[in-house]
């Protein structure tokens, strides 16, 4: 089960941002593209929000992202992984937690919020963190 607290959309979504934009490096939007397979099916949802069909239907298609992030830390470019291995260990203890209809909302807006972060924190970068230590 997923509570949606603020925790989970601030503090705990920051801490994981900071430890991906350290190791995706120039691999951004490897970060967006399982976000973009989630909406996907997040508007399948919305033709029919039925806890039953998202348990026989959608849920399989949720944890199939799995599948989808292993094959990319698995692929290099350049001689270089695509996605991190902390990315997969991270995403598949969460998407394991998603059982309902519920869990799988807050989830995404976890995961909103991890992409959030992270591109404040590779763009803005150290413009940004001088300009939070004059303004404290």
């Amino acid at each position: 089960m997923i509570q949606l607290t603020e925790d989970y959309l601030t503090k705990t979504a920051e801490e994981q941002a900071r430890l991906f934009a350290n190791k995706f490096g120039k691999r951004k939007g490897q970060l967006r593209k399982f976000y973009d397979d989630l909406k996907i099916i997040d508007r399948r949802l919305l033709e029919d929000e039925n806890e039953e069909r998202f348990k026989s239907e959608l849920l399989p298609l949720v944890k199939f992202v799995k599948a989808k992030i292993a094959y990319s830390v698995g692929r290099k470019v350049q001689n270089e992984q695509l996605v991190p291995i902390e990315f997969k260990k991270y995403m598949d203890a969460e998407i394991d937690k998603i059982q309902s209809i519920a869990d799988f909302k807050n989830f995404l807006y976890h995961y909103q919020a991890i992409i959030s972060y992270f591109m404040f924190i590779t763009e803005a970068g150290d413009n940004a963190r001088a300009a939070q230590g004059q303004r404290r």
